[in-house]
């Protein structure tokens, strides 16, 4: 362990760790919903509501566990002017859990 400082002294120079290695799998998900946020009075249309695809990663224990609902896929509007626009989605998903891809990366938003 390096000290950040020279005026900091570490009594210990070593330290022991553990860390767990464990092999990782994908996941095709399909149809995974898409949530707008929007303010009261904006009219907000998008050409999709869902993801086609979303591939996600993780330990084989948690993939298997994932269930649709325990994903967030949201597009948060509530800031933007009237207009098209394309924009990607943010992708909440429980922790250790990574996404790889999604189809389509972006949505055609609308509003009025």
């Amino acid at each position: 362990v390096e000290p950040p400082s020279p005026l900091i002294h570490i009594s210990k120079r070593s330290v022991k760790t553990a860390v767990d290695i464990d092999q990782t799998i994908i996941r095709t998900l399909t149809y995974v919903p898409l949530m707008l946020l929007y303010s009261p009075g904006q009219d907000v249309r998008t050409d999709k509501s869902f993801l086609d695809t979303l591939v996600v990663e993780g330990t084989p224990q948690r993939i298997k566990r994932l269930t649709i609902s325990e994903i967030d896929i949201r597009i948060n509007v509530t800031k933007l002017d009237p207009g098209n626009y394309n924009l990607p989605a943010e992708i909440i998903l429980p922790k250790y859990l990574i996404p790889v891809r999604s189809i389509p990366q972006k949505f055609n938003i609308t509003i009025d």
